[in-house]
């Protein structure tokens, strides 16, 4: 690919990027819960004080199998609130979701309550889409401990919260325990380092003369994935000031000529090496599935009784002593336009709490929950009867560890353009040609920095 100009870079981020300019602003200082908030906070659930009725907007994107759920804690929130009534629409599409809501917001016009993910907060947060939740934490008791140390920093913006929790997802590797046990290759243990990681991943490679016919592991290449990979090797996406991308520093080059070596082992496919419409990992066509909390569930039904299969973290970088472990997450945040600050936060408050994580994401068995003390009812509903995988509860024990937690920046989704744009077609390769790493990451770096430039240029 050619270079892109700052100009042309603008272009194809599209509405994003538009609003990152024409909408950033300082937020306005959010005013402090009203009197009768702070008592509501203090008085048991049910002790709701007559009032005039109102209506809160709630805005999600979720699947609509999941609406039930939702619906449930809307009621629960009713029941204990007479006169506030809950209207909550599902825009299910990342699209259809993000237009609606950047619409809204230029329009002055946002949800009382809406999903924001842990990397919108920062970018919403500085355009003054949502409001600092500080004064309610402390007003609500908000047991800000009980959120995930890796997802925490996700949720500030100018070191006070934007956003409160609803799920983090972290990564680890799926495996098909009958393949190892028919090649005699020993299961991949929790403590595993990269060292040890490959080491044991050439032994599931299978050759066909000069093509690859059994690969160790599928391997994502996704933006957030890859923020442990490069923090767990010493390096950093940025300066600790935001201003400058270091994206072509040494330990980044290395962690990435790493992978690109393992590729070239067999160790993951390269570029289009895997037949059109056939899944890898169900297919055996890879002995270990790179993926997600969240796909504990979808891994199991894709699976079904075909083989038995478990699950293992992210291997540490001996380096320095970290696993190669980033996360995100959903979370939900109270629109600035919102007519009933007190009510909306109270909402948000009741959306984020254990009892609705449990109902939400712990029961039915979605991504981790975003509070850790919600988490040891996912593993039990995960594992129970023993259902596959056994070793699930290592999601929440690697999130225990230091892990990267580095806050999404304002100009994360304008990242994310020039990242999809540049970074697959280097990691997984395919065909004749090879690219060099360090030319390639030069460029990523030099386009994100065009980004940069371009919302320090807009605040």
């Amino acid at each position: 690919m050619s270079k892109v100009s700052r100009r042309d870079l603008l272009k194809y981020i599209g509405l994003g990027a538009a609003a990152v300019t024409l909408g950033a602003c300082k937020p306005a200082a959010t005013p402090a819960p009203s009197a009768s908030a702070e008592k509501e906070a203090e008085a048991p659930p049910a002790a709701e004080a007559a009032g005039e009725s109102i209506t809160l907007r709630w805005v999600t994107n979720h699947g609509v199998a999941e609406m039930p759920m939702f619906e449930k804690v809307a009621k629960n929130f009713e029941d204990r609130n007479e006169n506030i009534k809950i209207d909550l629409l599902n825009i299910p599409g990342g699209n259809e979701y993000y237009n609606a809501i950047n619409t809204q917001a230029v329009g002055g016009d946002t949800p009382d309550l809406f999903y924001c993910r842990s990397y919108d907060t920062q970018p919403f947060a500085s355009k003054g889409w949502i409001v600092n939740l500080d004064p309610f934490i402390d007003a609500f008791g908000i047991d800000t401990n009980d959120f995930w140390d890796g997802m925490r920093p996700h949720l500030l913006f100018e070191d006070s919260f934007y956003a409160l929790p609803y799920d983090f997802s972290t990564m680890g590797f799926y495996y098909n325990k009958n393949i190892l046990a028919e090649m005699g290759i020993e299961t991949p243990p929790d403590d595993w380092d990269l060292d040890l990681f490959e080491e044991i991943c050439e032994k599931m490679v299978v050759w066909d003369g000069d093509r690859v016919a059994q690969w160790a592991t599928t391997l994502e290449s996704g933006d957030w994935y890859w923020v442990g990979h490069i923090v767990a090797n010493g390096g950093q996406m940025w300066s600790d000031d935001w201003k400058t991308c270091t994206l072509d520093a040494d330990p980044v080059v290395e962690i990435f000529e790493r992978f690109i070596e393992m590729r070239k082992k067999g160790i993951f496919p390269e570029g289009g090496a895997v037949p059109q419409g056939v899944n890898a990992w169900p297919s055996g066509l890879a002995v270990m599935n790179h993926n997600g909390s969240w796909a504990t569930a979808g891994l199991r039904e894709q699976v079904g009784d075909a083989f038995e299969f478990d699950v293992t973290g992210m291997p540490y970088n001996p380096k320095t002593g970290m696993r190669l472990v980033s996360g995100a997450g959903g979370a939900w945040s109270v629109g600035v336009n919102t007519k009933n600050l007190d009510e909306a936060a109270k909402f948000c408050d009741h959306v984020a709490s254990t009892e609705s994580c449990n109902i939400l994401i712990a029961e039915p068995v979605r991504s981790l929950p975003g509070r850790k003390s919600s988490a040891e009812l996912w593993i039990k509903n995960a594992t129970e009867g023993g259902m596959q995988p056994a070793n699930v509860g290592i999601f929440a024990r690697q999130n225990e560890e230091k892990i990267a937690a580095e806050p999404y920046p304002p100009f994360w989704k304008d990242f994310q353009v020039v990242w999809s744009n540049r970074i697959p077609a280097m990691l997984y390769g395919g065909g004749d040609a090879e690219v060099d790493v360090r030319e390639q990451l030069a460029l990523v770096t030099e386009e994100t920095q065009a980004a940069i430039d371009l919302y320090w240029e807009s605040v």
